[in-house]
């Protein structure tokens, strides 16, 4: 990716990152913060992004004919929010959150290494390791997902993690338990690589050069 400018401060000039999800409220400060930075964003998402500005596709990402629009020119990067957040719609709607959490997330792998991506930010969740044994949860913690939202976000990350692996890249899990430390990554998009060596699980950075 592109190195930190002078001063310390990253710059994307004219990187293309597509970001999922991002007319949500996490991802609209996605959006802002990589415009911010130079970076030419993309958003792909069910609903209308609040800045007209913004170079939207919207639609369901599991439709192919959405997803090749979202990828059209190719990309740079990915920043992957998309998903079914709820446990209780995940309970009440176990197909749907398969659909959009795990199928659609295939099809973004797939989509976006033939589009030239070569960094992938994937937002998980703590939910993924069920029950806390301990006063924190650890990067040392197995999944043991209890919800389908869990269990399908598990999928994600295992998806990712093989999906790497085939095409001989290498991979890097991040745990992110908030948006403030989303945020943190993202204004540090240079320097992942140091700064998720530590801290594997809920956003994957998957570089695939």
């Amino acid at each position: 990716m592109t190195p930190s400018a002078p001063g310390g401060a990253t710059t994307l000039e004219g990187l293309r990152i597509l970001v999922t999800g991002g007319s949500g409220f996490i991802g609209r400060h996605v959006v802002s913060d990589l415009s911010s930075a130079g970076a030419r964003v993309r958003v792909l998402d069910l609903q209308p992004h609040p800045d007209p500005g913004v170079d939207l596709v919207q639609g369901d990402m599991v439709e192919p004919d959405v997803l090749d629009a979202a990828l059209q020119g190719g990309v740079d990067g990915v920043v992957h929010l998309a998903a079914v957040t709820s446990v209780l719609r995940s309970v009440e709607h176990p197909v749907l959150t398969y659909r959009t959490n795990v199928e659609a997330t295939s099809m973004l792998l797939e989509g976006a290494r033939s589009a030239g991506a070569t960094s992938l930010v994937f937002a998980s969740t703590n939910a993924v390791t069920g029950p806390m044994r301990g006063p924190a949860i650890t990067e040392s913690e197995v999944l043991q997902p209890l919800t389908p939202y869990g269990a399908t976000k598990a999928a994600g990350e295992m998806l990712m993690s093989a999906y790497v692996n085939v095409h001989a890249a290498e991979s890097t899990r991040v745990l992110l338990l908030s948006s403030d430390q989303l945020a943190a990554i993202l204004s540090r998009w240079a320097d992942i690589p140091a700064f998720v060596a530590t801290k594997p699980r809920v956003a994957l950075l998957a570089p695939w050069t």
